[in-house]
């Protein structure tokens, strides 16, 4: 069975010319690459193969389908960044910083260039569609949380937080963190002021509401 919980198909034929982790990597890698030029449901698995210099019995030892491949991804990005944000997080010298430094590095990841894309790729309303069938988004956004919930909890602890309710704070933080910031930043801003702005708004109406 391989990480994506599907029983992994023995398939007679060639050998590989790939170990397997690199196979994965090649499949994911030029699936991300599709997904930033066109349309989820524009790509198919012919493109996803030529992309990748691999043949149909390479993709099936890894993935069920191209949309398992795709719910690959997205799982593979929220664990990474649930570990970006638990190390901003654990930083932190209190509670009420720590919920801070989750809002900052969850507006990097809306903000900067370097993410911008990746982000996008799940604006997509295909991918989204799939994605949100396979019941994935409960498990990024769990990803995502438990740093949150961590700060608020600390906070309670050190006096810097006042939240009685932390799982709800932190579900409403990432609601507005995570949501159209089109009512913050305005759409004409550029990309940093845009930025600021959303950091002030946000951090001080999160901050005030759960402030000891």
């Amino acid at each position: 069975m391989d990480a994506t919980g599907l029983t992994t198909k023995n398939v007679g034929g060639r050998p590989r010319r790939f170990d397997p982790d690199t196979e994965r990597d090649l499949l994911v890698r030029a699936t991300k690459q599709l997904l930033r030029s066109r349309p989820y449901d524009e790509i198919n698995l012919a493109d996803i193969l030529a992309s990748s210099g691999l043949h149909t019995r390479a993709f099936y030892r890894h993935f069920a389908s191209k949309d398992h491949l795709l719910l690959w991804i997205y799982e593979e990005n929220g664990k990474e960044l649930g570990r970006i944000l638990e190390t901003r997080v654990v930083a932190a010298t209190s509670g009420a910083d720590a919920v801070g430094a989750w809002i900052d590095e969850m507006l990097r990841l809306r903000f900067d260039p370097r993410s911008v894309g990746h982000v996008a790729i799940f604006n997509d309303a295909a991918a989204r569609g799939v994605i949100e069938r396979l019941g994935v988004p409960r498990v990024a956004k769990k990803l995502m949380l438990d740093p949150l919930l961590d700060a608020i909890e600390r906070g309670r602890r050190d006096g810097t937080v006042g939240s009685t309710s932390p799982h709800a704070h932190a579900s409403f933080i990432w609601s507005l963190v995570w949501g159209d910031l089109d009512w913050v930043t305005g759409s004409r801003r550029g990309r940093e002021e845009g930025k600021s702005t959303a950091r002030r708004v946000i951090s001080d109406f999160a901050l005030r509401g759960i402030g000891p």
